[in-house]
């Protein structure tokens, strides 16, 4: 490890909330937009999680994806008190999380290596992340668990299985 945890930066979609049972069967369908209005459950031990590690760490919320459906999740779970700031990269502007893993730190006064991206992709979460400096934890859930390591950036410092696992096998 390169230092001493000092915030985390959180992903959404099947890292705090369980996308791939609640919302893909329902994408681009009616039912989709109205769901995610309606009150969603985080996953089993995420809001534990959320209260045990908060005031500990800085907490930032990065997760890729149509803003306003993105907005609304967050708006259902009732987490954003958490955040001390949310991020939503947008596919309709090109936006990638990389250009949030970069801007975060120095928008904080962290260093990179401060600060520990959570999520379920190699692809985004780890690879981007780690692309920057940053520390990387990938959680093991959903549609995307089996993407393969195709670079070392695409392997993490960390990996959990739950959210029960999360804060010992995170060292936080």
């Amino acid at each position: 490890m390169n230092g001493k945890i000092k915030a985390i930066i959180w992903d959404l979609d099947d890292t705090l909330l369980d996308t791939t049972q609640l919302l893909i069967p329902i994408a681009r369908t009616p039912a989709f937009e109205k769901r995610i209005r309606e009150p969603l459950p985080l996953l089993d031990g995420a809001l534990e999680n959320l209260k045990a590690l908060h005031g500990r760490y800085l907490f930032f919320l990065l997760t890729y994806g149509r803003t306003e459906a993105q907005q609304a999740k967050v708006a259902s779970l009732g987490i954003a008190p958490f955040f001390r700031a949310q991020y939503f990269a947008d596919p309709s502007k090109q936006e990638t999380k990389s250009m949030y893993f970069k801007r975060i730190p120095s928008e904080w006064g962290l260093a990179p290596h401060e600060v520990l991206s959570i999520g379920n992709r190699r692809s985004s979460d780890i690879n981007e992340a780690k692309s920057q400096g940053l520390q990387t934890c990938l959680f093991l859930y959903g549609e995307h668990q089996d993407e393969p390591i195709l670079s070392a950036f695409d392997q993490p410092d960390f990996e959990t299985p739950s959210h029960q696992e999360l804060v010992a096998r995170c060292r936080l």
